[in-house]
């Protein structure tokens, strides 16, 4: 792998000279993981209280952030204090919140230099017998660290030793040969590390950010149709730029496998129309070797015009089109909020888009879904979401090979291609440590998968109507969960799911009980 553009080191570099007030002794700029509930809460909050300018459909955010967040909040009612929500993010964000957990080891030299240990546990039983395999066990030793080196400059790194574990947060299967102990199924990883540099706060932030996380672009509860947190953990330099207080830009540029020169970018501009509507406008491409990645760093610049230059002045022949051509998606998303406590959302994906006349299959995915929240007292909220998503098949698949995958995992919507759910969770949280949910989902999966694109050389084919034998799910599950105080959680679920046509055979049925119970505990 070539070393990365000088202009974008120069640019990541020059960052540490914009002025920005002192922090106070809190790492307000370390990021709150996608994957955390607390984005489930920004919702409810912004749903009832108006998200007042931030963009809540771009993760990851900062603890400063939703500080800030909170800040403004609070300015406009303090009674909002006493919202359940509120109460959840400010003792995950704040250290002198009632219920928050200050780490194991903290070492303060000054204002700026701050270094924070955190250890954790975590183990994750769920069975599902409809699926193979039925069982995935995370079990995980850890710890969390993080230095501040100045006011806008820090390192963070979690590892951890494991299991092997399914899904895209999961755990690697290393087998056992390289294990801590010899024979013994548990090896270490590094879940996440950054280095992060931020310039000026709202509404001008400047942030940088080198990177082996995730991100996650768009409003859906089961999974985003673009930039998603499906597949392992992007190794990426990315930048996120706020132009104005509506208006952000954000992008990246991913190694996806640095021997073959494998490459992922995107772009997005998150933009507010009042403090009611949100839209995002995204663009990524897939591409092969390190000559290009300069242009994938000017967020103006779109990606269908690099591929354009590329083939003009390729040097010679490319019988595997694997230099002058790359895979491009475009994606459009937002949320509307039609009253207080009610919103609108959707997402709409076309890959490898041309205007050419030339036939290509609908290469489209969508999403649709409600959200609705109401306050039964500041104690208590019922929730209620259903949401609808459709990807047609050959998404993320392209006959030239750059497909939008890592590691067997799409970097788009969980499922993937051929696929169509609908789903509709009912939630209760009726203090702050507790919350109980319904939730109910239909499945149905065709046989088209990332790596089977359509070839232009069998000619027309209608890909509308789900492919082959469709696999059928409906499952439906009740889960408890309890969180008395910040970094511990406990939750469990049971349900039940009746699978036909499992893995696309026709006629076999599956129909079992189903699961679930995890832990995490972090000092």
């Amino acid at each position: 792998m070539r070393p990365l553009p000088g202009t974008a080191l120069f640019i990541l570099l020059l960052i540490c000279f914009f002025p920005r007030p002192a922090l106070a002794t809190y790492d307000s700029l370390e990021e709150i993981p996608v994957e955390s509930p607390i984005y489930a809460d920004l919702e409810s909050l912004a749903l009832r209280f108006g998200a007042n300018g931030n963009f809540i459909n771009r993760r990851p955010w900062t603890r400063g952030e939703a500080l800030a967040y909170l800040d403004v909040l609070k300015g406009q009612d303090p009674s909002v204090a006493e919202d359940l929500s509120f109460a959840r993010i400010y003792r995950e964000a704040s250290l002198d919140a009632p219920g928050a957990r200050k780490p194991l080891l903290v070492r303060d030299e000054d204002e700026d230099r701050r270094l924070e240990i955190s250890p954790y546990v975590q183990a994750l039983y769920r069975e599902n017998r409809d699926r193979r395999p039925t069982v995935n066990r995370d079990y995980r030793l850890g710890a969390s660290a993080s230095a501040r080196a100045s006011s806008r400059f820090l390192l963070f790194g979690d590892l951890y030793a494991g299991t092997a574990s399914q899904g895209g947060h999961g755990t690697p299967n290393f087998g056992t040969k390289f294990a801590l102990a010899e024979g013994i199924d548990f090896n270490a990883w590094l879940d996440r590390a950054y280095v992060a540099l931020e310039g000026s706060p709202k509404p001008h932030r400047i942030r940088a950010t080198l990177a082996h996380s995730w991100v996650r672009w768009g409003p859906g509860a089961t999974g985003t149709l673009g930039v998603s947190d499906a597949a392992p953990a992007l190794d990426r330099l990315g930048f996120d730029v706020g132009v104005l207080r509506e208006l952000e830009l954000s992008w990246f540029v991913a190694s996806l496998d640095p021997v073959e020169r494998r490459y992922y970018a995107a772009s997005r501009m998150s933009v507010r129309l009042g403090d009611r509507l949100e839209i995002g406008i995204a663009e990524e491409a897939r591409f092969d070797g390190s000559d290009q990645i300069f242009y994938y760093f000017i967020p103006a610049f779109p990606y269908t015009f690099i591929e354009k230059r590329v083939d003009a002045f390729a040097g010679g022949p490319d019988s595997t089109n694997k230099i002058t051509k790359n895979n491009v998606m475009a994606s459009a998303d937002f949320s509307l909020d039609l009253t207080r406590g009610l919103r609108w959302y959707g997402e709409f994906l076309l890959d490898d888009y041309s205007i050419s006349s030339t036939f290509k299959p609908k290469q489209i995915g969508w999403q649709t879904g409600f959200h609705a929240a109401r306050e039964i007292d500041p104690r208590k909220i019922l929730s209620a979401r259903v949401e609808f998503t459709r990807i047609y098949d050959y998404v993320y698949t392209v006959w030239h090979g750059h497909d939008f995958e890592l590691k067997g995992y799409p970097l788009g919507y969980v499922l993937g291609p051929d696929a169509e759910q609908a789903w509709g969770r009912v939630q209760l949280d009726w203090n702050v440590p507790w919350s109980a949910s319904l939730e109910i989902a239909r499945i149905r999966k065709g046989e088209g998968s990332i790596g089977n694109p359509w070839d232009p050389a069998s000619g027309k084919v209608d890909n509308v109507p789900l492919s082959g034998v469709v696999e059928r799910t409906l499952s439906a599950n009740a889960g408890l969960e309890y969180r008395p105080m910040a970094g511990l959680a406990l939750e469990g679920a049971l349900g039940y799911s009746d699978m036909q046509n499992a893995e696309h055979v026709s006629g076999a049925d599956r129909n079992h009980v189903t699961g679930e119970l995890s832990l995490r505990a972090r000092w």
